[in-house]
């Protein structure tokens, strides 16, 4: 189902329980849902997590980026050492070749909501670093329209 182009295959690492298609939509395994997408979740919240999931659409694994934003800007990648979803060496894997600055954690893909504030820490951490990037580019480009030979 997932290729090796979404997701790159580790031996030895956990499979995700994708159930069977059905109608064009996948869905975990409701009972294994807790312990591949969110072990570190209050079992209560796993629950409902489990219950309310959406289904992803079998075309979005076929669809094709042919402009990544990440070639162009800089990112961030989480990489989360306890997900059963996407093992540690692909999403090390797929953060390297986004050239993204990374921070590590213990936690289960769905970190989100386990740990929010850390979440929360990385996603500040690359507003202000966007931010000192931004008003670099911008402090170059008033200095070059001031001084226009300054380019050469």
């Amino acid at each position: 189902m997932l290729s090796d182009a979404h997701i790159p295959a580790h031996p030895g690492a956990p499979v995700p329980p994708i159930l069977a298609p059905q109608d064009g939509f996948l869905f975990l395994d409701r009972d294994k849902f807790a312990g591949s997408f969110a072990a570190d979740v209050d079992a209560h919240v796993a629950s409902f997590m489990a219950d309310s999931q959406v289904p992803w659409g079998l075309e979005a694994l076929n669809g094709e980026i042919t402009d990544p934003a990440w070639r162009h800007k800089p990112s961030w990648y989480l990489l989360v050492t306890d997900d059963r979803m996407i093992p540690l060496p692909a999403q090390t894997q797929m953060a390297q070749r986004a050239g993204a600055t990374t921070r590590e954690l213990p936690g289960s893909h769905a970190i989100y909501v386990s740990q929010p504030a850390a979440v929360a820490a990385l996603i500040e951490q690359a507003a202000q670093a966007n931010e000192r990037h931004h008003h670099s580019v911008v402090g170059t480009i008033k200095n070059l329209a001031h001084h226009p030979n300054a380019a050469h």
